[in-house]
């Protein structure tokens, strides 16, 4: 189990100063959870529920805390053997100027719940934004050795997460790399060699330059962006993960 430490004077980072005011006022047991592709950090509990990965065969350790020894927790980060290093907050930036006055819900908060959808990434970017009538909180983070990022998207007014969208890759040897809970991967990755040649056969003389599977709710679904040709021209495909189905062919 790895903590992150500092050197000198105890310092906390930015998000557990979140936790503890956040999950005290809840009631909410909190979890700690270090999957196979990741390093570990908090996250609430029975959110994930889940054994040994059947997919890989690679264990997941979990230990359940309670909020009332959440602080000893966190005091335990400052006497840690020094593994890490904390994250400095990514700014945050406005898609357009005076986005953040109107969100109902803090940046910190926000940034909280991105990181409780991905334990053990490291934030990289995180952006305020319009998507339709709705604003939201935009987040990319990375695993440590992943190549892609993950992306979050944390509705502003409410602090409900939207939607995430996990990485999916072929390495060199033709094997499928995804970052998705086993639960969800179990039902998805038989149809991502399928949906992949599906997305190509949308596009003349074009090739993936990303894709992701987007769990939204009950909603599974694999987007494929696709450069055409030689040019800057990329288009989205969206196809449905457990069926194969074609959704949408969208310019980007």
């Amino acid at each position: 189990m790895r903590h992150p430490s500092f050197a000198g004077a105890c310092v906390v980072p930015e998000i557990l100063l979140g936790v503890i005011p956040y999950f005290a006022a809840s009631g909410t047991r909190l979890e700690y959870m270090c999957p196979w592709y990741a390093n570990c950090a908090w996250r609430p509990a029975d959110s994930w529920e889940l054994g040994p990965d059947s997919v890989t065969g690679r264990g997941i350790q979990t230990v359940r805390v309670t909020t009332h020894v959440l602080a000893t927790a966190v005091l335990s980060l400052c006497l840690s053997p020094v593994v890490g290093t904390a994250q400095a907050p990514v700014p945050i930036r406005e898609q357009t100027p005076g986005l953040l006055a109107q969100a109902k819900i803090a940046p910190t908060s926000a940034r909280l719940a991105a990181f409780a959808e991905l334990p053990g990434a490291r934030m990289v970017a995180a952006t305020i934004q319009r998507s339709g009538n709705r604003l939201v909180y935009s987040f990319d983070l990375k695993y440590v050795g992943q190549g892609g990022n993950e992306h979050v998207v944390i509705d502003a007014m409410s602090g409900k997460t939207v939607y995430i969208e996990y990485c999916v890759e072929l390495d060199i040897d033709g094997n499928i790399v995804m970052t998705a809970p086993p639960a969800i991967v179990i039902h998805t990755r038989a149809q991502f060699v399928p949906a992949r040649n599906a997305a190509l056969a949308q596009v003349s003389k074009g090739h993936i330059v990303r894709s992701r599977l987007r769990v939204q709710q009950s909603a599974w679904v694999y987007l494929f962006d696709i450069e055409v040709g030689d040019g800057p021209l990329t288009k989205r495909i969206l196809i449905k993960a457990t069926t194969g189905e074609v959704i949408s062919v969208q310019p980007m």
